[in-house]
């Protein structure tokens, strides 16, 4: 996105000397066209400088939440296996089925147990979170 940014730049002030160019080689006699096509390339240029500045906008500055979950423990675990599959992706590194899969094998050779407080599937979780992704 880096090079879109430098591109847009090199275009603009690329124009923008064009039109400053025009404006110091304009004589007073010049005739209504060359004065149209002279706003028109003024009109370009400003219309480009303005969707910089909002590319530049959304991308730098407004920046929106991703991860705004007020879920915590278990009941974020099965947010994350019921809802969108990138995201569970994007934490865990691993699918839905797969990472349930895991769960079930670490507890089947009782490696992991259901604790009073914790289950395999948020221990899991927990583990992947803090220490994988």
């Amino acid at each position: 996105m880096d090079s879109y940014f430098e591109t847009a730049k090199e275009v603009m002030h690329a124009r923008l000397e064009k039109v400053n160019m025009n404006n110091n080689n304009q004589s007073d006699n010049l005739d209504s066209e060359s004065d149209l096509e002279v706003e028109q390339q003024e009109l370009e240029a400003l219309e480009l400088a303005s969707t910089f500045r909002r590319v530049e906008y959304y991308q730098y500055i407004h920046k929106r939440p991703c991860y705004t979950s007020g879920l915590t423990g278990y009941a974020f675990v099965q947010d994350l296996l019921n809802g969108h599959p990138d995201r569970m992706y994007n934490l865990f590194r691993m699918d839905a089925p797969v990472f349930l899969n895991l769960c079930q094998t670490l507890e089947q050779s009782h490696l992991l147990e259901d604790d009073r407080h914790v289950t395999v599937i948020e221990a899991v979780g927990n583990l992947f979170i803090y220490s994988i992704s």
